[in-house]
């Protein structure tokens, strides 16, 4: 699905680590000491041996040097999700990983969370690769206590995503809060639906015009996407319409087995781009 131009603002470039990604080039500045004339000169496979092993020590110490930036870079970029590959960085074989993935746990996180017994019906990983996944886990998405404080700055952070109606954020103290669950519900042809279609457009605007500056995943299963309106709403803020229908992914659940299976895929697209919304409709019709 193409990443969007115009309905996602780029972010700010990222200030760099204060060595600047680099390594200190002042070990390569001093002079190489001419040997003695007493000594024995060096013969050429001896100093290619040398020199092969120094460059071996300062690609070791470049690549060190370059996944402790990454991992700096993630921490600043606030990551929400890890997908499952970021395992393979801790030591955790691919063929584990995939394991995982076909199992549902497409994210760190979801392991993070899961229970041991639910992790041990999984065929092929055995207990002690399952603790070692935990361990590994937990060290990733560490959770616990933490203090009030540090719980309500992590709250103010939160995006809200605009209905498009004034009086209605203004009742939501915002709009619909990210990172949330949130239940729509009222009789037959209320505007539920309709709330959703304006939902799915305002979520890919910029953050200071109540967006959220992410895609939309789309789940139906009363068949009441209508694309023609994502058109009318998103020509009402001046998006491209083709944007911002290629900005929505929709899949049409049957039933709640392929609706709990399209859960675990959105989960693994969301670990893999920028989405802001997720919609169900809806959530208890099947």
């Amino acid at each position: 699905m193409p990443r969007p131009t115009r309905t996602v603002r780029e972010r700010p470039p990222q200030q760099k680590p204060q060595n600047g990604g680099f390594l200190d080039d002042s070990s390569d500045d001093e002079p190489i000491q001419q040997p003695a004339p007493a000594v024995m000169k060096e013969t050429p496979n001896a100093v290619e041996s040398r020199n092969s092993h120094t460059t071996n020590e300062g690609d070791q110490a470049l690549m060190q040097l370059d996944r402790q930036v990454n991992k700096e870079n993630e921490e600043e970029e606030d990551v929400a999700f890890r997908p499952v590959s970021y395992l393979e960085t801790v030591g955790i074989s691919k063929q584990d990983i995939n394991k995982l993935a076909i199992n549902g746990y497409t994210t760190v996180d979801a392991i993070a969370y899961a229970t041991k017994r639910d992790l041990l019906k999984i065929n092929g990983i055995s207990e002690n690769k399952v603790e070692r996944i935990l361990k590994e886990a937990m060290k990733i998405c560490p959770h616990g206590f933490e203090t009030a404080t540090t719980y309500h700055q992590r709250r103010a952070t939160l995006i809200q995503l605009s209905t498009g109606s004034a009086e209605l954020d203004k009742l939501l103290q915002g709009g619909i809060e990210t990172g949330s669950i949130t239940e729509i519900f009222g009789e037959f042809r209320t505007g539920k639906t309709q709330l959703m279609h304006q939902l799915a457009v305002t979520c890919q605007l910029p953050i200071d015009m109540g967006g959220g500056e992410g895609r939309c995943i789309w789940i139906d299963t009363e068949n009441t996407f209508r694309p023609e309106r994502i058109v009318q709403i998103s020509q009402r803020y001046n998006l491209n319409p083709k944007e911002a229908l290629d900005n929505i992914a929709v899949a049409q659940a049957p039933n709640t087995d392929v609706q709990l299976s399209y859960l675990q895929e959105a989960a693994a697209m969301m670990a893999a781009q920028r989405y802001a919304l997720v919609c169900i409709d809806s959530a208890t019709a099947l």
